[in-house]
């Protein structure tokens, strides 16, 4: 599978000001607000996953992959302020402390 980078939309003073489109956000050692678009491993709507080795990972250990491959264990279907908040078809989810998108909720592909 071939990666491509992320992104970089913009680099703004916090995540606020990110433009529509941001799709995740890092902050760099300035404490800037890096605003990342498609690309790499930021997930999007539809996007598959890996499943996990733990219950408890940092978000950037979760691994992208293609829907149809024989690893994909879970599709992105929305990114939430909090795990409520998940549409109800949504069987996991993916939390990621003072993130731009702090709650990740998947649909379960494979068990």
């Amino acid at each position: 599978m071939t990666r491509r980078a992320s992104r970089a939309a913009a680099i703004t003073p916090d995540a606020r000001t990110c433009p529509p489109g941001t799709l995740d956000t890092l902050r760099d050692n300035t404490s800037r607000v890096i605003c990342l678009g498609p690309g790499g491993q930021v997930l999007d709507r539809g996007s598959c996953v890996t499943r996990p080795d733990t219950d408890v990972i940092a978000r950037s250990a979760v691994t992208r992959t293609s829907c149809d491959a024989p690893l994909a264990w879970a599709r992105v279907l929305s990114f939430e302020t909090s795990a409520a908040r998940c549409p109800a078809n949504s069987e996991r989810y993916l939390q990621a402390d003072r993130a731009f998108r702090p709650v990740t909720c998947l649909d379960v592909l494979s068990k």
